[in-house]
C-alpha cells in the first residue's frame, strides 16, 4: 500500500507521485479477464464478464453484504482481542519468568504445530458450530504467534538496557514500562500483524466450512446457487478487506514505534528444553485416563489416552497410518518447494 502512493518533497513544496507498477499485474490480470468472457474462452456461469460481476456488486453492497461483512468483522475483532491478550500475557511469562518456560512452554510449542484446521473437529465437539467455533479457531490462531513473537521480544531485550536500569536503581515496574515494553513492542507488532491475517483467513475458511451468517457464509451461498459473480464479489471483498488491515497495522506500527531496532541476527532466543517439561505433559495424561475410566468424559466423544495408543500402534503396523503421513508429508513437501519458489521469484521481482 505504501508503494502505491510515493511522497517525494522539494525545497518548499510537498509533491505527491502516483506509482503505478503495482498495478500493473492487477491491470494485466483484468485485461485477460475481459478478453476471455468477450470471447467466450470460458462459459459465462463459470467465468462471468467483469460488467456482470461490477453490477453484483452494487446490488450486494445495497442489499446483504454490508451486514455479512459486519458479523464477520465482529467475531474477528473478538476473538483477536481475546487471543492478544492471552498470547501477550503467556508470551511474556515465558520471556520473563524461565521456570514457567521450562515447564510449560515444550507442551506449548508441540501443541502450536497442528495446524488450526486440524482443530476444526474437536472444536466442532465443544463448541458446536455456531459463533462459539469461530471463536475458538481465532483465538487459537491468534495465540501462537503473539505468544513465539512475544517471548522472542521479551527474551531479546539488549542487556544494555537491563544494566541501565539497574544503575538508575529502576524499580522491577519501572524496568517493565521504561525498557522492557518499549524494547519489546516491534517483535510484539510483528507477532500482531501475523495473527491477524492468519486470524482472518481462519475465519474465512470457517465460515466456508460451518456458518449461517458472514462473508465466508455469502460466498458458499454464491457458489450453492451457482453465481459465481457473487463468488468473485466475496473475494474480492476478501482481498481489500485483508489488504485495509495490513495496512492499518503498518500505520499503528510506524506511529508507535520509531526508534532504531536491532538486527534480526542479534536476537539471542531459542526454546527452553529441561526434563521438567514432561511433567505437565505426563500429569495431563494420567489425569485424562482416569476421567476415562471414571466416566467423567464421554467415551463416545473423547477416547482414552491408551485407546488412542493402541489405534496409532495399529495404524502403524497396519500401514494405514504410514501411508496416510507420506502421503500428507509429500503433498507438502511438493507444494512448500512450489511456493518458495514462487514466492522468491516475486521478491527478487
Amino acid at each position: 500500500m505504501s508503494q502505491i502512493l510515493i511522497r517525494t518533497r522539494l525545497p518548499g513544496r510537498p509533491i505527491f507521485r502516483l506509482n503505478g507498477w503495482p498495478w500493473l499485474l492487477p491491470a494485466l490480470l483484468f485485461v485477460l479477464w475481459f478478453i476471455a468472457a468477450r470471447e467466450g474462452w470460458m462459459p459465462e456461469q463459470i467465468l462471468p464478464p467483469p460488467s456482470v460481476v461490477a453490477d453484483t456488486a452494487l446490488s450486494l453492497f445495497s442489499g446483504d453484504l454490508l451486514a455479512q461483512w459486519g458479523f464477520s468483522l465482529q467475531h474477528l475483532a473478538l476473538g483477536l482481542l481475546l487471543g492478544t491478550l492471552a498470547g501477550t500475557l503467556l508470551g511474556a511469562l515465558f520471556g520473563l519468568v524461565p521456570t514457567a518456560a521450562q515447564r510449560v512452554e515444550p507442551l506449548f510449542y508441540a501443541l502450536a504445530q497442528i495446524p488450526t484446521l486440524g482443530w476444526i473437529p474437536l472444536f466442532m465437539v465443544l463448541f458446536g458450530i455456531d459463533n462459539g467455533l469461530k471463536l475458538a479457531v481465532i483465538v487459537k490462531t491468534t495465540v501462537v504467534p503473539m505468544t513465539l513473537n512475544t517471548q522472542q521480544a521479551v527474551t531479546s531485550v539488549p542487556l544494555t538496557l537491563s544494566e541501565a536500569g539497574r544503575v538508575m536503581n529502576f524499580s522491577r515496574w519501572q524496568r517493565l514500562r521504561w525498557l522492557v515494553i518499549p524494547a519489546s513492542l516491534p517483535g510484539w507488532f510483528t507477532g500482531l500483524r501475523l495473527a491477524l491475517s492468519q486470524a482472518w483467513v481462519s475465519l474465512i475458511v470457517v465460515e466456508l466450512l460451518a456458518s449461517s451468517e458472514g462473508i465466508g457464509y455469502l460466498m458458499v451461498w454464491g457458489r450453492q446457487l451457482f453465481q459465481l459473480d457473487i463468488v468473485f464479489v466475496t473475494i474480492a471483498v476478501v482481498g481489500i478487506s485483508g489488504m485495509l488491515m495490513e495496512w492499518a497495522a503498518n500505520r499503528a506500527y510506524s506511529r508507535l514505534v520509531f526508534w532504531p531496532q536491532p538486527a534480526t541476527g542479534r536476537l539471542a532466543w531459542k526454546p527452553q528444553a529441561s526434563w521438567r517439561a514432561l511433567q505437565l505433559p505426563a500429569v495431563l495424561l494420567v489425569l485424562w485416563q482416569l476421567a476415562s475410566q471414571w466416566g467423567w468424559i464421554n467415551g463416545a466423544l473423547f477416547s482414552s489416552p491408551l485407546a488412542v495408543a493402541d489405534r496409532f500402534v495399529l495404524g502403524m503396523v497396519n500401514g494405514e497410518l504410514t501411508a496416510a503421513m507420506l502421503a500428507s508429508l509429500g503433498r507438502a513437501l511438493i507444494g512448500g518447494a512450489l511456493g518458495s519458489r514462487a514466492a522468491c521469484f516475486a521478491g527478487c521481482c
